[in-house]
């Protein structure tokens, strides 16, 4: 199955590479939600101005936008009910098999991000990698905006999931929503389908970022 999955990757590779040069965004739905082909990375984040340093505890932070159809996407789950917080729990195990995270992964329905193949022992060495770099106080803050009160995680998911599994505060710095919002292009399309039934729970979390300006 993912020697499949492999070939079907970088195959699917060569043809967004092929499709960036027109530099076009293209968006596409799979069956899990809306998927985006850009010829540039999301910068958005680059123009936000972030708070002082915070500390918070992971009860109130929350997944944002993630384009995914109702069934299922992850909008407003807490970090701890987290594909993120389960890839933890397994990396800790060393058993990825029957991760939900890694399922999720393979058939591209994290986030607006497609299929993709990573060898299992990839995600084992970079768990460890945060993990020594959480151990020796060096990871970077998570970023997270406000809408209607809640805290909504926009960098940093890994980070918080495995803050939440010690049982520590997450170092963290809030950005102004609605800076970000509007250089997301992918959020910016995302908003165009407001009406549609299918990206229902995404819909008080966008009005949020477009129309009240994240307040």
């Amino acid at each position: 199955m993912r020697c499949i999955l492999f070939f079907k990757y970088y195959a699917f590779a060569l043809v967004k590479r092929i499709l960036r040069l027109s530099k076009r965004n293209f968006f596409y739905n799979t069956k899990y939600g809306m998927k985006i082909i850009s010829p540039k990375k999301d910068y958005s984040l680059n123009y936000c101005n972030s708070s002082d340093l915070l500390l918070i505890d992971p009860v109130n932070l929350y997944l944002g936008i993630d384009g995914l159809f109702d069934e299922y996407t992850l909008v407003g789950k807490n970090i701890f009910d987290s594909p993120h917080y389960n890839l933890i729990v397994c990396s800790e195990k060393k058993d990825l098999k029957n991760c939900e995270y890694i399922w999720r992964e393979e058939r591209g329905c994290l986030d607006s991000r497609d299929f993709k193949y990573v060898p299992l022992k990839r995600h084992l060495m970079e768990y460890n990698r945060i993990k020594n770099e959480m151990l020796l106080n060096k990871t970077k803050p998570i970023l997270f905006y406000k809408v209607n009160g809640k805290m909504y995680l926009k960098d940093g998911k890994h980070r918080a999931a495995l803050y939440a599994f010690m049982g520590k505060k997450i170092p963290a710095k809030e950005i102004d929503a609605k800076f970000f919002a509007p250089l997301s292009v992918y959020q910016k399309e995302l908003y165009k389908r407001l009406d549609d039934v299918r990206f229902s729970r995404h819909r008080d979390l966008l009005v949020g970022l477009f129309e009240k300006n994240g307040d």
